[in-house]
């Protein structure tokens, strides 16, 4: 009897592991994923009122208001913008608001 008591503990202990592993990693894997999706987010740029702001790519919605002028800025960025530039995530996002901030 005693050693059937181990045998069953001994297997609850393994399952209970496994399960722990089992939900640990589903865990993992949901957290890499909302930072792989908040990476590969798209940032889209326009001219508003003679300055530039920042639009969410999958809500559309404003993300940012700047206070780059529009004028200011290289011809060959001031046509990007006008095409619909964009980028493919935060980081690129902000070195290049960075780039064109005063």
């Amino acid at each position: 009897m005693n050693s059937q008591s181990y045998r069953i503990g001994f297997f609850a202990g393994i399952l209970l592991l496994s399960l722990l592993y089992i939900f640990s990693d589903t865990r993992f894997q949901a957290e890499q994923e909302s930072v792989r999706a908040e990476s590969e987010m798209r940032y889209y740029l326009k001219e508003e009122n003679g300055t530039v702001s920042v639009y969410s790519g999958e809500t559309q919605e404003l993300f940012e208001k700047t206070s780059i002028p529009f004028r200011k800025l290289p011809v060959e960025i001031q046509t990007e913008i006008r095409q619909g530039k964009s980028f493919s995530g935060e980081e690129e996002l902000f070195d290049f608001l960075e780039n064109y901030s005063s």
